[in-house]
């Protein structure tokens, strides 16, 4: 009977250590595609400045 419990006991610390490990990975992924997101954006916002400004340039040579 003692070894029933162990087993118990080792099964239900592995379910803890499974849904600790889910949450966490859930967590570095978001963080993950935040940080991709605003690079995303600033590279975005870094493009369409630099395209206004070569606009501008050509629009002033005709």
């Amino acid at each position: 009977m003692a070894e029933l419990e162990i087993v118990k006991q080792i099964a239900r610390w592995l379910l803890e250590q499974i849904d600790y490990f889910q949450r966490n990975v859930g967590k570095v992924q978001e963080d993950y595609l935040n940080r991709y997101q605003e690079r995303l954006d600033t590279a975005n916002k870094k493009n369409t400045n630099n395209y206004e400004i070569q606009k501008n340039v050509w629009q002033s040579m005709q």
